[in-house]
């Protein structure tokens, strides 16, 4: 993703926010809220490994009830069969037992396949990292979604389905991998483009939940752990795993997929994804 100015939002809020799209039909506009056993906050560093207050084995079951749905364009172009890589990062908001909790996912590509239907506009470059940004409420061991934020677009001020009662649907353009809650972008201008750049965004390709575990990363969780504590052997950072040679999740140069031919100082660095 690079650095854009999202002052296009009003625009397409105002394209009808009870926009029913075909692909999502039928699933829940609201999603449903988490059951915890016990207290989810702990003094013991054993169980909160980044220091936050609150169970790293809690943060992981946030993570995975809220895991994103991805819904691609059938003309996507810069997709691995294991992309995208997903990342996490929980965070109490406001100190130890905190009632308000942030909750982010990062999802990486290798590359940036540009605009795929438009015959002006490219836009490929190695590397694309973006990120979703959720709300919740904690309480008394329930943890209920208040906010998605992708990019300019918010629910619920903007409707978004849930898929699995849970899963925020997101769907990605065709090679740009731009966020949106519908399709209804598909063939129209790009709001990330200044120049009118034509988007791909039909819902009729792969639909792929984020995946948040994997053999041979620290505690096999794609946990990312906080700013000031996110040592190696319980966070992920290197991103060798995930076929991003010299990448890390904490990096502070611009993330380019493992590849730094070709790179733009216009790509975000990782760590700029989380607080």
């Amino acid at each position: 993703m690079r650095r854009l100015l999202l002052a296009w939002v009003p625009l397409l809020a105002a394209c009808g926010l009870d926009f029913d799209d075909w692909t999502t039909a039928g699933m829940p506009t609201a999603a449903d809220a988490l059951m915890l056993p016990g207290d989810p906050f702990t003094d013991d560093r054993a169980r909160d490994r980044d220091g936050d207050c609150l169970d790293d084995d809690v943060e992981h079951a946030i993570a995975r009830w809220y895991a994103p749905l991805f819904v691609f364009d059938s003309r996507e172009n810069a997709r691995r069969p294991d992309e995208p890589a997903t990342l996490y990062q929980v965070t109490p908001l406001g100190g130890c037992r905190a009632a308000a909790v942030e909750l982010r996912y990062a999802y990486l590509f290798a590359d940036d396949g540009g605009y795929v239907e438009s015959t002006f506009c490219s836009d490929r470059h190695p590397g694309d990292n973006q990120y979703l940004r959720l709300t919740l409420d904690l309480r008394e061991g329930v943890v209920t979604l208040r906010h998605v934020w992708a990019w300019g677009f918010g629910w619920p001020t903007h409707p978004l389905r849930f898929s699995g009662g849970s899963h925020p649907v997101v769907f990605l353009s065709a090679g740009k991998h731009h966020p949106y809650f519908d399709t209804r972008v598909d063939g129209a201008g790009s709001p990330y483009s200044s120049v009118g750049c034509v988007e791909a965004m039909d819902g009729r390709g792969a639909r792929v939940e984020a995946a948040l575990e994997r053999a041979g990363v620290a505690r096999g969780r794609h946990n990312v752990g906080e700013r000031r504590s996110h040592g190696a052997e319980d966070f992920v950072d290197a991103l060798d795993a995930w076929g991003y040679p010299g990448e890390r999740a904490w990096g502070e140069r611009p993330f380019c997929g493992g590849r730094r031919a070709g790179c733009s100082d216009d790509v975000n660095a990782m760590q700029a994804v989380w607080r």
